[in-house]
Order: C-alpha cells, then structure tokens, then sequence
C-alpha cells in the first residue's frame, strides 16, 4: 500500500464564523494535504444568492417584478430589464473581489505567521460578466 496521502480540494461555503478561522481550521485539520484553501463564503456571503439581491437591486437597467418568500433562508426576487433602461447600463460592484481582497490579506498574514503549510494557496472564483 502506498504511503502517499490523497490531496483534498475544498470548494464553496464553510459554516464558520469568518476566514481566519475557516482559514486556520482547514490548515490545522488537513495540513499539507490541502494545496489551496478557500475563504468559506461566510458572513454575509453565507448565503450568497441573498447577498446579490442588494446588487440586483442597485442595476439600474433592472427592476423587482416579484418577490417570493421561500423556504427557510432562501428568498427569491425576480427581475426583469427595465424597458427605458440605457443599452449600456452596467451592474455595480458585486463585492466578490473585495471580499478575496480582505481575504487573502488574512491568508497572507496566517501564511507568513506559519499557521498555514508553506504552499498552499488561496483559492477564489470570482463572478465576469462579459459582453457579447
């Protein structure tokens, strides 16, 4: 049997309170085996399609058709492209980069610190909208 140890990758949402201690109870738990960790998407970002409502909100080429209350956490808010709306109207912010922004600050200084494995890496996806 082999002596090598199978990498794990972890991806989305980790249910504690901020990245410094998503960050330090990954790199504590699984070690050298994680070769990229995520923020965790905690905060507000919990539930993310709730935090883009705000975003949604502000687009000055949607509007709110409806809102639907739905089970537990989730709410659902439908949209549709304002008729007036100007052709080249474009979304505000939508926070994913500030927010990998504030977190690897945090990764950085946890990784300089050696609370993390030297190595391993911050892992973000952000969210581009590209025209066509």
């Amino acid at each position: 049997m082999s002596d090598a140890r199978t990498p794990i990758l972890l991806v989305g949402s980790v249910p504690l309170r901020d990245e410094q201690e998503v960050f330090s109870a990954v790199s504590g738990t699984l070690g050298d085996r994680i070769r990229a960790i995520p923020d965790g998407e905690t905060g507000e970002r919990t539930n993310w399609i709730n935090w883009q409502k705000s975003v949604m909100d502000q687009a000055p080429m949607l509007e709110k058709r409806q809102h639907v209350e739905g089970y537990g956490a989730v709410q659902v808010d439908l949209y549709s492209r304002k008729p007036d709306a100007a052709s080249d109207a474009v979304f505000p912010p939508l926070g994913y980069a500030s927010a990998a922004l504030k977190s690897y600050r945090t990764f950085e200084k946890l990784l300089a610190d050696g609370k993390i494995a030297s190595g391993t890496r911050f892992m973000v996806a952000l969210a581009l909208l590209q025209k066509s």
